[in-house]
């Protein structure tokens, strides 16, 4: 049986050879074993192949040339095109590797060693979402680049993310939204009616920011928007009294402009507002509302709706949710939902558990009566 010998620690010596071995394992798969007569060498050629291991340089068909900005804007001519978060999404993310790697760093020095380190450091910066979210972009620009034949290594693919729980729903009181309204009437003019529709109609902030008068259509009583949802679908969202009489109130201030939502004045009069940010963070902090941001309004949207007893598959269609796995996460909130599922074993086995069966077979005593069960108190 021939023995294996342990090469990760350096040279062996090989008696029946009279040679030094040193063998080397790379990160495809591949080993390389070479022979030395001198210890000196073998462990010299060693040490350099461990080194070119670990700054990413092993694969000598790797382009060494190829430097990460010159990378980066190849990328984003591509990203502009088929990412339509490219702006919002994927360009702070480059720009964040430009000043942490270096623009003139080759990409073949880039190794898994030094982005673990890089997002070890930035855990105690930032959310663990946001670590996630840099490390993604990373990982695309690098399977990009496979499939470009600029660089065929992908050094995030062996990072493990932190995946954090994303679907805590947060939502308002009936007390707490009514605050928020009144300390939003204060401080801009659209912030308040941006607000109920966003609870009335589920819409996120891009859509409503970005909303055309050509988008409503007052005669059906819908919103249809074509061109800028999330799934690039198009959505159609019912409008309620309440959101009717907030469009109404709201172009008989605007007029007759292209947006529902536009400067009035300065640069950018007639162009549809795009920052709230700001606005918002002040009304939150008069109304005595904490941990909650703008994408929250739209979980009240929903939250409400399946509290008051709404269909999971309606809220489902409402929202614009390809599948039901994000709608779920609303589900415990239905007074019914949970209860509902479970008595269909009862239609399934309706002769398990037959009367007076719990006693013994004997009736129950007269004057005794059972209760039907309740639901709890409702929210």
């Amino acid at each position: 049986m021939i023995e294996r010998r342990d090469f990760s620690r350096g040279p062996v010596w090989e008696p029946s050879r009279q040679r030094y071995m040193a063998e080397v394992r790379f990160p495809d798969g591949k080993r390389k074993k070479k022979r030395f007569r001198s210890e000196r060498l073998a462990q010299r050629w060693w040490s350099v192949q461990m080194a070119k291991i670990e700054d990413g340089t092993w694969n000598q068909a790797a382009p060494k040339n190829v430097s990460l900005g010159k990378a980066f804007d190849e990328y984003r001519a591509y990203s502009k095109i088929h990412h339509r978060s490219h702006s919002t999404y994927v360009e702070p993310v480059l720009k964040f590797w430009d000043r942490e790697l270096g623009r003139d760093t080759p990409l073949a020095k880039i190794s898994t060693t030094r982005l673990e380190q890089v997002k070890m450091k930035r855990f105690h910066e930032v959310a663990p979402a946001t670590v996630d979210k840099s490390l993604g972009v990373l990982k695309a620009f690098f399977s990009w680049c496979e499939a470009q034949g600029t660089f065929n290594i992908n050094p995030v693919r062996k990072i493990k993310f932190f995946n954090p729980n994303n679907e805590l729903v947060r939502y308002l009181s009936k007390e707490q939204y009514e605050c928020l309204l009144e300390e939003a009437q204060k401080i801009r003019w659209y912030l308040r009616p941006l607000i109920i529709l966003a609870v009335h109609t589920g819409l996120r902030r891009a859509n409503l920011l970005g909303l055309r008068w050509d988008h409503i259509d007052f005669m059906a009583c819908v919103i249809r928007i074509t061109d800028s949802t999330k799934n690039r679908r198009t959505l159609a969202v019912p409008l309620n009294d309440t959101a009717l009489e907030t469009l109404n109130l709201v172009k008989e201030k605007t007029g007759d402009g292209e947006y529902v939502f536009p400067h009035f004045e300065g640069e950018f009069a007639g162009e549809a507002i795009r920052d709230i940010k700001n606005s918002f963070k002040t009304a939150l902090r008069r109304a005595g509302i904490t941990d909650f941001r703008w994408h929250d309004l739209r979980h009240c949207f929903a939250s409400w709706l399946v509290m008051s007893g709404i269909d999971l598959a309606a809220v489902q269609k409402l929202l614009g949710h390809r599948s039901t796995r994000m709608t779920l996460r609303y589900a415990h909130l239905s007074p019914r939902y949970l209860a509902d599922q479970v008595k269909a074993l009862d239609k399934l086995f309706p002769g398990n558990f037959p009367r007076g069966a719990a006693n013994g077979g004997k009736e129950p005593q007269t004057g005794a009566t059972e209760q039907p069960p309740t639901d709890g108190p409702r929210p």
